[in-house]
């Protein structure tokens, strides 16, 4: 009889502390952002996500629309020859939202969805150079240094405010 008289307030306190670790746990994985990878059959797999499920309690940044900066002043700001070509303008665009986001308390790590608005270039004979612009994102998104991609979107638009630009994008970001 004594035995099980010490057993119970032990099994008391076991199921409370399992109470607690499972509670603990199931709050941790309810806070995570989680990132849906594509297919894995999908061309695509390493460098689009399917969806993003951000919880209820995290922070979120909306950032404006970025432009390129002028990167040959002597070039007729009018043209792309003073922001350079797709991949110079997204590359520099991207390089700028870091900085924002870092001013911000965040990383690109944080990036949860890019919009990106592309100008058909004059040298491709109108047409949007998307591989440019991949190439680029590349080296922010989905790399060894930052793994974490974002839902993204890519979008041929007939012209941006500049003239002279080729790329704008907008970016979210969550933590």
């Amino acid at each position: 009889m004594k035995i099980i008289h010490r057993i119970k307030p032990i099994l008391l306190i076991l199921g409370i502390v399992t109470l607690l670790v499972t509670s603990a746990w199931r709050t941790e994985a309810a806070n995570t952002i989680v990132r849906y990878r594509l297919d894995p059959q999908s061309p695509y797999v390493n460098q689009f996500l399917e969806s993003v499920a951000v919880p209820g309690n995290k922070e979120f940044l909306f950032l404006s629309g970025m432009v390129p900066p002028v990167i040959n002043p002597n070039a007729d700001p009018n043209t792309p020859q003073a922001y350079g070509d797709t991949k110079t303008q997204t590359k520099n665009i991207l390089t700028n939202i870091q900085a924002i986001l870092k001013q911000r308390g965040y990383s690109m790590k944080d990036v949860i969805k890019v919009h990106g608005y592309l100008v058909g270039d004059p040298a491709l004979n109108g047409k949007a150079d998307f591989n440019a612009f991949q190439d680029a994102y590349a080296e922010f998104f989905g790399s060894s240094q930052q793994p974490e991609i974002p839902v993204r979107t890519r979008t041929q638009v007939t012209q941006l405010v500049g003239p002279g630009w080729l790329v704008e994008i907008e970016v979210t970001a969550a933590k």
